[in-house]
């Protein structure tokens, strides 16, 4: 079980408490993804201002989001569903809209996100994270972003995401449920 708890912890960190499954949004109401919302006097520019800083990084390279005369300087694109294999388990990924997006920061006790996004968006308080050792699963949340270079805006995307294995099994999975999305301006 330490070890499970340790490759989950090392995935966390490398993909900023990381990885999704695409959300289907049929014609009814049901799998609606909802735009999050800001706290007063909060807005795109202080998520870009955070994203920007040394605290965030992005994607493999760990960089924080990449703009230049408030225009994406890279693409961030969507993370296609993998299969691995890390200290003899076997690793599911599902696929998800965007690119792995981590703050780093204060945590209060089970949250999933730092104060300092906590502060900046108002669902964020409500996201906490679940761990069960005995029953080999747990839950957090995670951001994404996908942008084309050139772009002056990008989608912010925030994710459930499940792990879940078995004590007879050297299988993780992990299942993303996209929660909120909303269309980022960065001028």
């Amino acid at each position: 079980m330490k070890k499970i708890l340790s490759i989950v912890t090392s995935f966390a960190l490398l993909s900023g408490s990381t990885s999704l499954v695409n959300n289907v949004v049929s014609c009814g109401d049901k799998n609606k993804v909802e735009s999050f919302t800001y706290y007063k006097n909060k807005g795109d520019k202080d998520l870009v201002n955070l994203f920007t800083s040394k605290q965030s990084g992005t994607g493999d390279d760990n960089k924080p989001l990449q703009i230049e005369n408030n225009l994406l300087s890279k693409s961030y694109e969507n993370s296609q569903a993998k299969d691995y294999t890390q200290n003899d388990y076997n690793i599911h990924l599902s696929g998800y809209d965007g690119t792995n997006l981590f703050v780093a920061g204060y945590y209060k006790e089970n949250a999933s996100f730092c104060i300092d996004l906590e502060e900046i968006i108002v669902e964020l308080k409500d996201l906490k994270k679940i761990n069960d050792p005995i029953n080999y699963y747990r839950e957090y949340h995670t951001l994404s972003l996908f942008g084309n270079k050139g772009e002056n805006n990008f989608n912010l995307f925030i994710y459930k995401v499940k792990m879940s294995g078995s004590k007879d099994s050297k299988d993780i999975s992990y299942d993303f449920d996209k929660l909120y999305e909303r269309n980022i301006k960065l001028s």
